[in-house]
């Protein structure tokens, strides 16, 4: 914005977003280990306007997170249960400024893009609610992520990294395989 001969407005600064995600998790015992994955997004935008033409400038920053889950109970009351869980894995990352002006009747745009990668570990706690085939739970945690440095397509590297580091909380779904594909007249498993 500084650099810019004319005034612009910060409408939107990277806010914090809902992200989706999933895991699988084979469970042995009171440990279990599986796989997860994690989708973020979040963006900028800058704008200004007035008789003469428009300013957008854009920033959408997008991650796909995939790693190892490893999870260990830490009690049960009843139906409810805490596990102790600690994630590891790799995020990578992509960044496209969009940058539109106008003036009167001439109009210019560019949309260069970035990517990065970088590895990440999630501690955490998540207590949940049992019911025969399902279970429903929320859980909190840490993400803290190692820099990720923006280069192009080309390979140039950039002066940005990447900072999804941060507080994580959550609620989580889950089914059971086994009672959810049960023959009927089984006997359950113990």
């Amino acid at each position: 914005m500084n650099s810019l001969p004319f005034e612009t407005k910060l409408i939107s600064n990277f806010p914090s977003r809902i992200s989706f995600g999933g895991y699988l998790l084979k469970k042995k015992g009171n440990y279990s280990i599986g796989a997860e994955y994690n989708y973020n997004s979040t963006g900028c935008r800058i704008s200004s306007g007035d008789y003469s033409g428009k300013y957008l400038f854009d920033e959408i920053l997008i991650s796909h997170s995939m790693g190892i889950l490893n999870s260990i109970s830490i009690f049960s009351l009843g139906r409810f249960h805490a596990e102790a869980r600690v994630s590891v894995g790799i995020n990578f990352s992509s960044i496209r400024l969009t940058e539109y002006l106008q003036v009167f009747d001439s109009a210019m745009s560019s949309s260069p893009s970035f990517h990065s990668s970088s590895i990440y570990i999630t501690p955490g706690v998540i207590i949940s609610y049992v019911f025969p085939f399902m279970r429903i739970g929320a859980d909190v945690g840490y993400y803290l992520e190692s820099d990720g440095i923006f280069t192009t397509k080309t390979g140039e590297k950039g002066s940005n990294k990447t900072n999804w580091s941060g507080l994580r909380a959550g609620i989580t779904l889950g089914a059971f395989q086994k009672e959810l594909f049960r023959k009927k007249g089984k006997k359950k498993d113990k």
